[in-house]
């Protein structure tokens, strides 16, 4: 048993609630602070072990708190959850957050972050944050999806103690690939995304917190977290063409008529690939190239300056290749 004194030297950035959101906490006085985060308001945990829950006073609040400070687990992984019943399409998930380092009494180092599993308690998609080997500071942020395919590094990485906002968003019905977009903002803030092929009919049953051991070296290192908020962002989509009326206001097509659709077209000027989009001068716009229409790469960017907009591929290739035009 773990009996160390605990010792917070972060502060969680205050955020709101993620629109009409189907579940939001902010672990206040609802919560009885005296006991474990498992068993209180449906969250769940499926490791017996006492204390791995709990909670932290942290700016004049409370935050829940997850990992190995008081004790180790008895598997090497473990998922405090809460059911969110969200289709996957469309929905979004916030968090602010924070991980604390292990101490040189128990110096291992684990990995955390957040899972979302459907109905029978497959993963749909994770986000961990991993100790980096070269860089005790530091934890490397890698992302997955269901299929059981090697996870992804996002070539981002957080650093401990500090705080963070965690903001993701699915794409809605209607868009050709489907997949996500994240936004960390803190003391270093960036952006990523990403493509889900075949998850957009999914629901989001429920969410969790990871803790992960390392190598079976636990340290009483742990995540903090508050203001977590799952929602469903508003889809608009007037005419049911299959484009959100945010997309074609960006593209400036109309979505009152299904015959005025962002949809680009493709010509060739010797030999290299033109597409022409409709577009709203000032406005930004990314094209995306793949070979299998599953990863999806940067090709190019470009600013409108007209209501429609050409972009000429600088790097044609021979063979098969997919293109696609978004809003940055």
């Amino acid at each position: 048993m773990k009996t160390c004194n605990v010792l917070l030297a972060a502060g969680l950035a205050t955020i709101q609630a993620a629109g009409a959101g189907e579940f939001t906490t902010g672990f206040g006085t609802e919560y009885n602070h005296g006991g474990q985060v498992a068993g209180q308001h449906d969250w769940t945990i499926d490791d017996p072990t006492p204390d791995l829950s709990f909670f932290v006073r942290l700016n004049g609040s409370d935050a829940a708190a997850f990992g190995g400070f008081f004790d180790v687990p008895a598997g090497p992984r473990v998922r405090l959850s809460h059911p969110v019943g969200l289709p996957l399409a469309g929905s979004s998930f916030r968090v602010s957050m924070a991980v604390l380092p292990s101490t040189l009494m128990y110096p291992g180092r684990d990995t955390f972050g957040w899972s979302l599993t459907d109905p029978a308690g497959a993963t749909l998609f994770s986000l961990h944050f991993i100790p980096s080997v070269n860089n005790p500071d530091i934890l490397n942020i890698l992302w997955s999806s269901a299929g059981g395919g090697a996870a992804i590094s996002t070539g981002k990485a957080i650093s401990y103690s500090a705080p963070y906002t965690f903001d993701l968003k699915f794409d809605t019905i209607g868009v050709l690939q489907f997949g996500f977009s994240a936004v960390i903002s803190g003391s270093n803030s960036f952006s990523f995304d990403g493509s889900l092929p075949g998850l957009g009919g999914k629901t989001w049953h429920s969410l969790s917190a990871d803790f992960i051991g390392n190598a079976d070296v636990y340290g009483d290192n742990y995540m903090i977290f508050d203001d977590v908020a799952a929602a469903t962002q508003p889809i608009v989509d007037l005419d049911g063409d299959g484009y959100s009326a945010e997309a074609e206001a960006w593209f400036g097509t109309s979505d009152s008529s299904n015959l005025s659709i962002p949809a680009p077209g493709l010509s060739f000027v010797s030999g290299a690939p033109v597409l022409t989009f409709p577009s709203v001068p000032g406005n930004a716009y990314l094209v995306e190239v793949s070979d299998d229409l599953s990863s999806w790469s940067s090709a190019g960017s470009v600013t409108a300056i007209g209501i429609t907009t050409p972009w000429l591929d600088p790097a044609p290739v021979a063979g098969r290749r997919f293109f696609r035009v978004r809003k940055p």
